[in-house]
């Protein structure tokens, strides 16, 4: 996991990150995941429990992302929309038991009305501004509404994609000029990031984890 520059963070990142899965997991399991995932000393995604994750995780200085479904597609206006995004994040902060998270990618699902883009993205401003928010991404589950908030809004750090999404090589070329950072989430974790960039891979077990650090340089 060689560690690098990642776009406009302007910080250096492992270039392959952990997305846990919750899935049918009890208390004990979910400890040994996390206790593999610490010590392969990279980014941490909880986005599939964050309570379950992240409450277990306190007191550690572990990296974490999460990636936000809001619900702002629903927003009646743009104070509707800011207080959806502001109270997601209280959620997980409170969930995980930290004042900041370090990457917080916010879930681009569907077309969304200017307004709603608007209230969420002076939410994450403030929260950024309080330290609540070390970094915002945008995470493209709907590809070409993803490139319409972009195109309008040059407000983030990061793109995650996933790798079988299609049609998307106008959005990383937008990306890219802005030098905004591209993730990839993967199954696979065999694949390797591309210069600059960094992949997520989805992990249920240690063994997986033990897997990736094995065929992988960690660098601290």
């Amino acid at each position: 996991m060689d560690n690098g520059v990642l776009g406009r963070t302007n910080q250096s990142f492992p270039s392959t990150w952990l997305s846990l899965v919750a899935a049918g997991r009890d208390v004990a399991d979910a400890k040994d995941l996390i206790d593999a995932a610490l010590e392969a000393k990279t980014v941490i995604d909880i986005s599939s429990g964050p309570a379950l994750w992240g409450g277990q995780m306190r007191g550690t200085n572990a990296t974490l992302m999460m990636i936000a479904s809001t619900g702002i597609a629903k927003a009646m206006d743009e104070q509707h929309a800011h207080d959806l995004v502001q109270a997601h994040l209280i959620e997980v902060l409170s969930s995980i038991g930290r004042e900041n998270i370090d990457l917080y990618f916010l879930s681009i699902e569907e077309r969304l009305q200017e307004m709603q883009i608007s209230g969420a993205l002076i939410a994450l401003e403030e929260a950024r501004q309080e330290g609540n928010v070390r970094f915002v991404g945008i995470a493209a589950k709907d590809i070409f509404a993803t490139q319409n908030v972009m195109h309008f809004h040059d407000a983030f750090e990061l793109l995650l994609l996933d790798e079988s999404t299609d049609q998307s090589g106008a959005l990383k070329h937008l990306a890219k000029s802005r030098r905004v950072a591209i993730v990839t989430k993967t199954n696979d974790p065999e694949r390797e990031a591309a210069s600059g960039e960094a992949i997520l891979v989805r992990v249920k077990t240690p063994d997986e984890i033990r897997g990736i650090l094995k065929s992988q340089v960690v660098t601290v």
